[in-house]
């Protein structure tokens, strides 16, 4: 009950961390948030949003935190908080499954008919992202997707729950600002990390950039498939 009980508040400090930079981002995304409200049921759409950030982060976010917490995250010992290359590796881990997980989960929404109901909502915001839309995802998707994956990974790579708390700030901080307007246009991001332009192309095209929100998993799978290419495919000449 002790260890619920701090993965609940544990969880109230993630959420409400994430809350008040989602306020922060949308105040400096005004004219996007305008433009929403000024499309056809857009004052509607716009608060659905905003109920679906509440019930995600406090009435989904914080119970799966906990329960992930208690029963799935490592204990911390002495040896583990000590030893600063596995807890780097750990948190490393974490944050890269996660981000192949979200990738594939993502993909199947898109790929099949019948899934993509669950994440129809999210799309709604195509030619206006604010940096709300980034959480605001219907159930299914916000287990599926967001949360649940990460008491997974942890039990399996061993993490604490330090680590894993770290892991879910990261991603959560990277999430917002790939859905920030203000960013769309920065000169220049690695090709191997997602970048604000190409996840708010994913919303204004909505079959390409599937990856999100810190490896760039379109890019890794482009640069396999090019080097695998020749092995596979025979020299027209023989």
């Amino acid at each position: 009950m002790v260890k619920l009980i701090d993965g609940a508040y544990g969880g109230c400090e993630v959420a409400v961390g994430t809350i008040v930079l989602t306020v922060v981002l949308e105040l400096c995304s005004l004219p996007t948030v305008k433009s929403v409200l000024k499309q056809t049921d857009g004052s509607s759409l716009y608060l659905t949003a905003i109920w679906y950030n509440f019930r995600n982060h406090c009435l989904l976010g914080i119970p799966t935190y906990a329960v992930a917490v208690a029963f799935l995250c490592a204990p911390l010992t002495s040896q583990s908080h000590n030893n600063i290359l596995k807890t780097i590796a750990n948190i490393l881990s974490v944050i890269l499954l996660q981000n192949l997980v979200y990738y594939q989960v993502h993909k199947t929404f898109h790929s099949s008919p019948e899934l993509y109901q669950y994440h129809r909502f999210h799309h709604r915001f195509n030619v206006h992202t604010p940096p709300s839309a980034a959480n605001a995802v219907s159930v299914v998707e916000y287990l599926v997707a967001y949360v649940l994956p990460f008491g997974g990974i942890a039990a399996l790579v061993g993490a604490t729950e330090g680590e894993m708390k770290i892991a879910v700030i990261v991603l959560s901080v990277l999430n917002l600002l790939v859905h920030t307007p203000r960013l769309d246009s920065l000169p220049y991001w690695p090709a191997c990390l997602v970048s604000p332009h190409q996840h708010l192309d994913h919303h204004r095209k909505v079959t390409v950039h599937y990856a999100s929100p810190f490896c760039n998993v379109d890019w890794f799978v482009e640069q396999c498939t090019s080097l695998l290419r020749p092995i596979f495919i025979a020299d027209p000449k023989n």
